[in-house]
């Protein structure tokens, strides 16, 4: 058992890296019931789907609006910017 609040056991990373795909509903049914499994016994990985759902929920729900021109520049700047710095 690891000491660092942040870690997340083995089991679980495998959990989580299946874990948009079983919102999806693109998982087998055996994939579908073991993580069904695991997240009705841990809390952790319970809050993650609980979270990612109401996050694709949000998205699913809002309409797409484009930026106006001076956010849309200020960012392509910003992004241009951080990527001079970084090559």
């Amino acid at each position: 058992m690891s000491t660092d609040p942040g870690a997340v056991s083995p089991r679980c990373q495998q959990q989580l890296l299946e874990l948009s795909a079983y919102l999806e509903g693109d998982l087998g049914p055996e994939q579908m019931a073991a993580l069904d499994a695991h997240l009705a016994t841990c809390e952790c990985c319970g809050r993650m789907a609980a979270s990612l759902r109401r996050a694709i929920a949000l998205c699913r729900s809002e309409e797409v609006r484009d930026l106006p021109p001076a956010i849309q520049a200020d960012a392509l700047a910003r992004v241009r910017a951080l990527l001079q710095g970084e090559g």
